[in-house]
């Protein structure tokens, strides 16, 4: 994934984060409600759920989460 930048004056950036995980419905909740609690922001931009055949209490997530980073400042 590549940095977006909000606009050519802007300090803070967009730092995008895709993560796949396998965990049961609830746990994820509880990663996600972690992640909400942070002292870093982050976002959640796109969460994707599937069911595991094999393993009906587990299923493969792919989330797309956003935070923010300071940018480098040229002196």
């Amino acid at each position: 994934m590549e940095k977006k930048k909000e606009s050519p004056s802007a300090i803070y950036e967009e730092l995008p984060i895709a993560l796949t995980a396998r965990s049961g419905y609830h746990e994820l909740g509880a990663f996600i409600n972690q992640l909400e609690n942070s002292e870093r922001i982050f976002m959640v931009k796109t969460i994707e759920i599937k069911a595991d055949p094999s393993d009906p209490k587990r299923h493969h997530a792919t989330l797309v989460v956003e935070t923010f980073v300071r940018e480098k400042v040229s002196p």
